[in-house]
C-alpha cells in the first residue's frame, strides 16, 4: 500500500490535488513510522507535504467500529481515541487538526450511535444517507447536512449514488471515460432538482482503492464541472439546509 503506485501512494498522490477533506486515521501514521522501510518513509514524507493545505480531520486512533461502541454505550473511547490520535499526530506531523467527526462503518448508524457520539463530544457523524434515521417525514429533497437535536450535532449524509459511482472500479480508458461521464450526470442531475444549491457530500469506502487513472480523471472531472462547487468541512456545515418542494427538473 505505501510503495509507489500502492493503494495508500494513490490516495495521497490525488488527494494533493483534490478539492476534498482528508479522514486520517493517525494509526496509519504511527504504523508507517514504526515500519521504518523506505517505502514507508517516502509515504510519509508525501503525506507531510499533501497533507499541508487540505482539510485534514482526525478519526479516532485506530478508526474502532463507532456502532459497536454506541450500542455498548462507550463514549469514553470514542474520547480515549481522539486523544491518542491528537497526540500521535502531533509527535509526527505537527498541530493536529478537528478531531471530532465520527464515521460509523459503512456509514451505518442509528440513533444510539448518534447519541454516544455526541456524549463523546463529537460535534460531527458521517452516515449513508439510506441509513439515517427518519426524524420527520420530508416532502423536499434534503441537504446532505442534516441538525440533529438531542445530542446537538451535525449529521453529514453520504449520497450512495455519488459514492458508489467514486467506487467504480475502472481502470481502463473505456472505463474511466464510462464512470466520470456516469459521475458528471448524477451530480448534474442533483443540480437541476433545486433552483437554489445544496449540498451533496461523497464518500469514498475506507479501502478505496482507485486507479491512478481513474483518481487523476475523477479530480479533473470534479474541478471542471460548473455545476460542482466544492467546499471545505467548515462550508459544509455553515449553511442551513434548504427546504424547497421537490420540483420536476428544470434545463
Amino acid at each position: 500500500d505505501l510503495s509507489a503506485g500502492g493503494r495508500l501512494s494513490v490516495l495521497t498522490r490525488t488527494g494533493a490535488g483534490a478539492p476534498a477533506t482528508w479522514l486520517v486515521d493517525p494509526a496509519v501514521l504511527d504504523a508507517a513510522t514504526t515500519l521504518g522501510s523506505p517505502d514507508a518513509n517516502g509515504w510519509l514524507d508525501t503525506y507531510l507535504t499533501s497533507s499541508a493545505d487540505q482539510d485534514v480531520v482526525l478519526l479516532p486512533y485506530g478508526d474502532p467500529d463507532a456502532a459497536a461502541i454506541g450500542a455498548a454505550d462507550e463514549p469514553r473511547m470514542l474520547r480515549a481515541g481522539w486523544a491518542k490520535g491528537d497526540k500521535v499526530y502531533r509527535r509526527f506531523v505537527g498541530p493536529a487538526p478537528r478531531a471530532d467527526l465520527v464515521w460509523p462503518a459503512e456509514g451505518a448508524g442509528d440513533d444510539t450511535t448518534i447519541d454516544v457520539a455526541g456524549r463523546a463530544g463529537a460535534s460531527l457523524v458521517l452516515l449513508d444517507e439510506e441509513t439515517t434515521p427518519l426524524v420527520t417525514p420530508l416532502t423536499y429533497t434534503p441537504s446532505g447536512r442534516v441538525s440533529w437535536p438531542d445530542p446537538e450535532l451535525d449529521l453529514l449524509l453520504a449520497d450512495p449514488a455519488a459514492s458508489a459511482l467514486v467506487a467504480t472500479p475502472a481502470s481502463t480508458p473505456t472505463d474511466v471515460l464510462l464512470a466520470r461521464q456516469r459521475f458528471l450526470a448524477e451530480t448534474l442531475l442533483h443540480a437541476l432538482e433545486l433552483y437554489e444549491p445544496r449540498l451533496l457530500v461523497v464518500a469514498p469506502p475506507r479501502r478505496w482503492d482507485p486507479s491512478p487513472l481513474w483518481s487523476d480523471e475523477l479530480v479533473t472531472a470534479v474541478r471542471k464541472a460548473s455545476w460542482l462547487n466544492p467546499v471545505s468541512l467548515e462550508e459544509a456545515v455553515s449553511p442551513s439546509a434548504p427546504t424547497v418542494e421537490r420540483t420536476d427538473p428544470t434545463i
